[in-house]
């Protein structure tokens, strides 16, 4: 990521929602549950298993009967099996299953909206929270100028009598808080 200038809240939070590893993971969870709901819904549908068979024999089978050899079969053997099956009632467990998979599908986009939200208060309450600290800095650099003054008005107004030793060290201490 390459930012040029002053970073804002609106691209603080796009980059946040970009890279958020937490949101990333609630998002698979979304990619899980859409597969959940197709794989219920397969299992309304007709399933078709074909299977196939070849084989090459180096000799032809054989009967020897009374002397003589009878052929029983080919050199090439081929076989072919087809199985068709259709559920047609489950005890209602099919359509239990895809309520709760469609249930389990909101659960998930309700997990990622929820994570959005998330990551968004937490960017925008931190970009805030790096303003204030900014802006107390400041403050503070600002209280520090003042005490600093204060004690060499104290200070010089001690060197001529005006003020006790009391005010110069109180000043001191405000300085120093």
């Amino acid at each position: 990521i390459e930012v040029s200038g002053v970073l804002n809240v609106v691209d603080s939070v796009k980059i946040a929602l970009q890279f958020n590893q937490e949101l990333k993971a609630v998002m698979q969870e979304v990619t899980v549950a859409k597969g959940r709901e197709i794989e219920v819904v397969s299992h309304l549908f007709p399933k078709v298993v074909a299977l196939g068979n070849y084989s090459h024999l180096d000799e032809r089978p054989s009967l020897i009967f009374a002397g003589q050899k009878y052929p029983l079969g080919y050199l090439d053997n081929y076989s072919v099996d087809v199985q068709v099956r259709q559920p047609i009632f489950h005890g209602g467990a099919l359509r239990a299953q895809a309520y709760i998979a469609g249930l389990m599908r909101f659960m998930t986009d309700e997990k990622v909206r929820g994570q959005t939200q998330k990551t968004i208060f937490e960017t925008i309450k931190t970009y805030y929270d790096i303003l204030l600290t900014k802006n107390l800095v400041y403050v503070y650099q600002q209280a520090l100028l003042s005490a600093q003054k204060h004690l060499k008005i104290a200070e010089n107004r001690r060197t001529v009598g005006m003020a006790s030793q009391y005010e110069v060290l109180r000043f001191e201490v405000e300085m120093y808080n």
